[in-house]
């Protein structure tokens, strides 16, 4: 309990109210007729299922309304309020700043998000050129739907356990592997029955297949190239840097690689997926059509099949006119000392703290906390200084368009 002057001392008088009355709002007098101000009693009957045993019309205290006003509001948000607008705040949101997030570096992100978006354009011209080839090439009436386009290291573009299918692998002009077409065995074996005039059903498992089936498969296969192929040009192309790209001359090899993994390779190979779906729902059976990178750089960024590499001699200028332009906290350290608490809280003024450094010692000089420098302590215009004193062993950053040697 906290004791104030009234507790400490019986002989202090109760405070009492200073306000002094006036004329023009005198205090009315004392009188029975005024009651004093008590809450308001008001008689309610129970509840059905009042089970506290209190008497019917009993009195229950009624505790007065809180006379306590409402914030007023801002006149902007109280002229959205009519309007029925959104204030300020909703409209705009301040991002969450506490919120931080883990970068994946599981997943290559070699593509910006514009040349995602012309991949992905060529995603949707393949699947609608594979569907019109493949519906007259079966005689079924068929629409493929393209799925998002995502980047994957090595093998993780495709799972055989998790994503049993057919694989084709992909060439280049140049007959190097680019990629692989990944065909359920639902969509395979329902194509190849219906090619030979029978029928499968949707939900067929992975089983071996004839070498009629495997070639009528591989026919299917060269349908779907011929769509990929030719959707490059639906993107805007030209031919002639699809022709360097080896865009147009995408091939398929005449195998099923179902022993075998077509993007075997290195580790750090990186993929582009993305699927043609037949339909939604439970029916819905996709196609992954897996390509190389490198392979889809060419229709990623069209504009870069043209132009010749820079000399090494301006990149090496730019990249070091940009470190130039970087800002850095540097640090003079003078040495240092081992202290306890208790000394440092006991120093005063005239205290003197003795450094591990000798008078005439190099210090250190510290540039976002890595030692860059030796040199002295001076004084310079005033002012408190450091003089290197360390040979340089680097070249000098280009200052006015020429290098400097070391």
């Amino acid at each position: 309990m906290i004791r104030t002057a009234a507790t400490l001392d019986p002989a202090a008088k109760a405070p009492t109210d200073e306000r002094v009355p006036t004329q023009e709002s005198p205090v009315p007098p004392a009188d029975a007729s005024t009651p004093e101000p008590t809450a308001a009693v008001v008689a309610q009957p129970p509840s059905a299922g009042d089970a506290s045993g209190s008497q019917p019309g009993a009195a229950v205290p009624q505790t007065p309304p809180d006379s306590t006003a409402a914030a007023p509001l801002d006149p902007a948000a109280e002229l959205a309020a009519k309007l029925g607008l959104p204030t300020i705040a909703e409209a705009l949101p301040l991002p969450d700043t506490d919120v931080v997030v883990d970068y994946d570096w599981s997943v290559p992100r070699r593509f910006i998000p514009a040349e995602r978006q012309r991949i992905q354009d060529f995603a949707i011209a393949a699947a609608k050129l594979a569907s019109s080839e493949l519906t007259g090439f079966l005689r079924l009436e068929l629409t493929l739907e393209a799925g998002s386009v995502t980047e994957y290291y090595g093998a993780d573009a495709w799972n055989p356990r998790s994503q049993p299918a057919y694989p084709v692998p992909l060439t280049d002009a140049e007959g190097r592997a680019c990629g692989m077409l990944a065909i359920p065995p639902g969509l395979a074996l329902g194509w190849i029955e219906r090619l030979l005039g029978g029928k499968a059903p949707a939900n067929a498992p992975m089983r071996k297949l004839t070498a009629l089936e495997a070639a009528l498969l591989l026919d299917i296969a060269a349908v779907l190239t011929k769509a990929l192929a030719a959707a490059s040009h639906a993107t805007g192309l030209p031919a002639e840097a699809l022709a360097k790209a080896g865009g147009p001359a995408l091939q398929h090899v005449e195998r099923v690689a179902v022993d075998e993994s077509p993007l075997a390779g290195h580790e750090s190979d990186e993929y582009c997926r993305f699927t043609l779906a037949t339909a939604t729902g439970p029916n819905r059976l996709e196609i992954a059509v897996i390509l190389a990178s490198d392979f889809l750089a060419a229709i990623a960024n069209p504009e870069a099949v043209n132009q010749k590499p820079r000399p090494a001699a301006e990149v090496r200028k730019d990249i070091l006119a940009h470190l130039a332009s970087i800002t850095a906290l540097a640090t003079a350290k003078l040495g240092t000392a081992t202290v306890t608490m208790r000394d440092v809280a006991a120093m005063e003024a005239d205290d003197i703290l003795l450094l591990d450094r000798m008078v005439g010692d190099p210090v250190e000089l510290l540039v976002n906390g890595t030692v860059s420098h030796r040199g002295l302590p001076v004084t310079c215009e005033g002012a408190y200084a450091f003089q290197v004193i360390d040979q340089r062993q680097w070249p000098r950053l280009i200052t006015s368009g020429k290098d400097d040697q070391a």
